[in-house]
C-alpha cells in the first residue's frame, strides 16, 4: 500500500504546485487508513493529468532497490511514449 507522505514527497519532486496539493484530502498521513489513501489516490485522479497520475504511482513500488525492479524502470523509460489501447 501506497503511503500519502511518499506520493505527497514524490509530487513535490516533480514540481506538482502546492495550489493543486492543497486540494488534496489530506488523512493522518503516518497512520492513514486503506480508505484513505484510497480516497487520496482517487483525488490524484481528478487533480492531476494520467501522465502526472502514473509517475507519481511509479515511484511508489516497494521493489524500487531490487535488481529486477531497474530493468523494469529501464523499460518504462524506453517505452513510455507508447500508449497501450
Amino acid at each position: 500500500m501506497p503511503k500519502i507522505e511518499n506520493m505527497l514527497q514524490t509530487m513535490r519532486e516533480q514540481e506538482i504546485s502546492e495550489e493543486i496539493l492543497s486540494q488534496f484530502p489530506m488523512p493522518r498521513i503516518k497512520k492513514a487508513t486503506p480508505e484513505e489513501i484510497v480516497a487520496f489516490i482517487s483525488c490524484m485522479d481528478e487533480l492531476l493529468s494520467k501522465e502526472q497520475c502514473i509517475s507519481v504511482m511509479g515511484e511508489q513500488g516497494c521493489n524500487k532497490t531490487n535488481k529486477y525492479s531497474a530493468r523494469h524502470r529501464l523499460f518504462y523509460h524506453e517505452f513510455r511514449a507508447y500508449v497501450i489501447e
